[in-house]
């Protein structure tokens, strides 16, 4: 049997689901059964790839990275209203108090720990507050939770309900439509907490630049950064958990950013 993808924009998906396959088929008593067990899950995540009205599998573990963080928070006592989860309202970062500001990025890539910044303001603390970038790394698990199990999750946390369907709706997912993306099962393998001000994280501000901002003409700036290697060392488990209660704790009062 031969496999191949025909569609250009589902190639790196495509490029995930060849090895899954070679790893599912490694040391298991039938190998052709295996093999098109692997080939049907992943038929449907192509199918619901197509689907004009479904985020595509970059953008939906982006949106799981955000609703784990807002989970967390809000299981430290962070106010159900969600006024700090701003990222799908298209803020610099994604989880904002006025003291504090959390940058969330998931990815699915099993090797290396490589993250794409979208601008030049997005690694910037805000003025008068702190910035910790969350790396989480996820991977399928036909056992592990979909996006639907993670919305109830983050209601039986404390967030209202009206308040996750209106910033589910921001990026484009009906709230009671979810079932649509039952087969995107996922488990979390990893969470690195970083403080972006710390000596030797590489990043690139508007005050890099001789004239303390970004040269006259340059209408956007993205870049990516290596985070594999040792340093920039990641917060240890209690400077984490300490960011994390800081936050939930300015949270907690509902202010508005």
């Amino acid at each position: 049997m031969t496999i191949v993808c025909l569609v250009p924009e589902l190639h790196r998906v495509f490029t995930q689901f060849c090895r899954e396959l070679a790893e599912s088929v490694e040391h298991v008593p039938s190998p052709a059964r295996e093999a098109a067990d692997a080939f049907e899950r992943w038929r449907d995540l192509f199918s619901e790839a197509l689907a004009p009205d479904l985020l595509g599998e970059e953008e939906l573990v982006g949106l799981v990275g955000e609703l784990i963080a807002v989970e967390d928070v809000l299981t430290r006592g962070a106010s159900g209203d969600l006024d700090f989860w701003v990222g799908p309202l298209n803020h610099v970062h994604d989880l904002r108090t006025p003291s504090h500001a959390i940058e969330v990025k998931a990815t699915l890539v099993r090797e290396g720990r490589i993250v794409s910044i979208s601008s030049v303001d997005q690694l910037q603390p805000p003025v008068g507050a702190t910035l910790v970038l969350r790396h989480m790394r996820l991977e399928r698990d036909p056992s592990g939770f979909d996006l639907r199990m993670l919305m109830a999750r983050v209601i039986a946390a404390g967030a209202d309900r009206t308040e996750l369907a209106r910033k589910l709706r921001a990026v484009g997912v009906n709230i009671d439509e979810v079932d649509a993306y039952r087969r995107r099962t996922y488990r979390l393998v990893e969470t690195r907490f970083y403080d972006v001000t710390a000596e030797a994280f590489p990043r690139i501000l508007r005050s890099s630049f001789s004239d303390g901002d970004v040269p006259v003409g340059t209408l956007r700036l993205a870049y990516a950064i290596d985070l594999t290697n040792e340093p920039p060392h990641p917060m240890t488990a209690v400077q984490s958990q300490q960011a994390l209660n800081d936050f939930a704790e300015e949270a907690s009062r509902g202010l508005d950013t």
